[in-house]
């Protein structure tokens, strides 16, 4: 099997109609500017994102603080899309093109992941009585990620085994 010239111009091809119509999709859905630019207003109200919270029925978006700490934490993704160098960009044609768009909602997908697990990890130990009371934290979801951690730390080899075992390295 061999790749030719038409299979890598069929492919980049392919490539456009899809970032196209991703682009037209997220055009209708605000998160794009009718000039193809990032619509970062839509990321930076938090009672506007709580509202999509609510919505989904995630408790989350019914606390201010949690929805304060997403909508900062997503108002970083913009000045790390807009801070990355243009000549690494430029490497590809595509990144030259789409790169900043592409950086920007990666960075925000990372930042839900991260913020929502958070909640998760700080309602799971306000459910159980687990005091955490780390000052250094900037909130109480980074206070249980840190919890969340230190215990990892602080765990016995066999308590580590089981939990491997448990929720999924099978390397034993």
């Amino acid at each position: 099997y061999s790749v030719t010239a038409a299979d890598a111009m069929m492919a980049m091809e392919k490539m456009e109609t899809m970032v196209g119509n991703f682009t037209c999709v997220m055009k209708e859905l605000g998160l794009l500017t009718a000039d193809g630019q990032v619509n970062t207003q839509v990321f930076s109200n938090s009672a506007d994102l709580g509202a999509g919270f609510v919505k989904s029925g995630n408790k989350a978006g019914a606390d201010p603080v949690f929805l304060q700490k997403l909508t900062a934490e997503m108002g970083d993704c913009n000045a790390v899309a807009n801070s990355w160098p243009q000549q690494s960009l430029n490497r590809n044609p595509f990144m030259a093109k789409y790169g900043r768009m592409a950086i920007y909602f990666m960075c925000i997908k990372k930042v839900e992941r991260q913020c929502c697990a958070k909640y998760v990890l700080n309602r799971h130990f306000e459910r159980n009585g687990v005091a955490v009371n780390l000052p250094q934290a900037a909130d109480k979801y980074d206070a249980a990620a840190m919890a969340a951690k230190i215990m990892m730390h602080q765990a016995t080899d066999e308590e580590t085994h089981i939990d491997d075992y448990i929720w999924g390295d099978m390397d034993m």
